[in-house]
């Protein structure tokens, strides 16, 4: 099977980083999926209706990820 995947992760959260890294080697799919860089928001930045900046940082992270494929 041929397929890229991407998952998305902030800069700050290395660990997290090498546990879907280390995940991703056990089960034999490292070489189909790469990291995407995580939007981190700004403080005090407008959520535009969302609850809190880590929602608004996953909605921006997943909009900007669709924009590049």
């Amino acid at each position: 099977m041929n397929y890229q995947g991407f998952y998305i992760n902030l800069d700050s959260s290395l660990e997290r980083r090498k546990s879907i890294e280390k995940h991703l080697k056990k089960i034999n799919l490292s070489s189909n999926y790469q990291r995407f860089r995580a939007y981190s928001p700004k403080p005090n930045q407008d959520l535009f209706g969302l609850r809190t900046s880590g929602e608004y940082g996953i909605w921006l992270s997943m909009l900007s990820l669709l924009e590049k494929l």
